[in-house]
Order: structure tokens, then C-alpha cells, then sequence
């Protein structure tokens, strides 16, 4: 499970939040959330058989689980709808080898790096549209 939270402080935010703020704020959470779900889609399509992908043509029942909701807290959730085996394929199994794959943590930290820049992009667009 990924989560974003957005946190409204500063000066810009002593107010009532304009609407012009809260699409941008939006906006930069949902383009988070739709990335995140792309990269859990692409990474969780590389593996060949098994519970991926189903036999290599069809989208496997874990990766079609995998989807994103927008909350109205200013918030996004990627999570996997709670598919039982979810936590094993993430962490893996104690008293196995299978470490787990890693793939939500993977793709948060990706997430994490491209955040600003997607961020700036949605504030440029709200400053531009202020002026």
C-alpha cells in the first residue's frame, strides 16, 4: 500500500483554501497516484508466469488488484485491494528464501524523487493562473 499526504501549511494556507489551490493540490496527488499505479503495472508485469501475469498474455489477479483511489483529504492510495498473499509478495515469507519483491516500496521511493517536479509543475500552473 502507497499513501500521499499533503500537508497545507504556510503563510498561503492561514485562509480558507482557495479552489484554484485545492486543483492544483488535487492535481499534483492524482498525477502522483496515476504514476504510481503505471510503475506498479510495468514492474509487476516482468515477471513471465505465475502470479503476475497468469500465462505471459493475461493480466494476473494480483496485478489486476493494483489500483489507486483519490481521498477527499487531499490524500491517494495505491493498494493491491487486499489480496491475501499481498504482504508475502512484498515482504516475502518467514522461514523461506523469498525475500519479497519490494515493488510498492520500490515505487514509493520512486514516487518520492519525481514528487517535486510534478509538484512545481501544478504550482507554476496556479501561479500563472493567479497572475
Amino acid at each position: 500500500m502507497l499513501a500521499c499526504e499533503v500537508k497545507l501549511t504556510g503563510p498561503l494556507f492561514t485562509g480558507p483554501v482557495t479552489p484554484k489551490v485545492t486543483r492544483a493540490i488535487d492535481g499534483t496527488v492524482q498525477e502522483l497516484m496515476e504514476k504510481g499505479e503505471q510503475r506498479l503495472g510495468q514492474l509487476l508485469q516482468k515477471a513471465p508466469t505465475g502470479v503476475y501475469l497468469s500465462d505471459g498474455k493475461s493480466v494476473g489477479h494480483y496485478r489486476r488488484n493494483v489500483h489507486g483511489e483519490l481521498r477527499p483529504d487531499h490524500s491517494a492510495l495505491i493498494t493491491d485491494g487486499g489480496v491475501i498473499y499481498g504482504s508475502w509478495l512484498e515482504f516475502g515469507g518467514r522461514g523461506t528464501r523469498f525475500k519479497g519483491y519490494s515493488t510498492f516500496r520500490k515505487v514509493g521511493q520512486w514516487l518520492e524523487q519525481q514528487a517535486p517536479a510534478i509538484a512545481d509543475k501544478h504550482a507554476n500552473k496556479l501561479v500563472r493562473g493567479l497572475s
